[in-house]
């Protein structure tokens, strides 16, 4: 049986998508640390 509103469809709920990612960044020291647009004083 089909649906009336199949996913995706105008009027169908929005279910967000959430979870847990990982960011990893190789750094030199003596060099600033930037991550995401942030500089991180004393970490480099």
């Amino acid at each position: 049986m089909a649906s009336e509103n199949p996913a995706g469809a105008p009027g169908a709920p929005v279910i967000p998508l959430v979870g847990i990612g990982t960011d990893i960044h190789a750094f030199e020291e003596g060099r600033e640390l930037w991550c995401a647009g942030l500089k991180w004083e004393g970490e480099g």
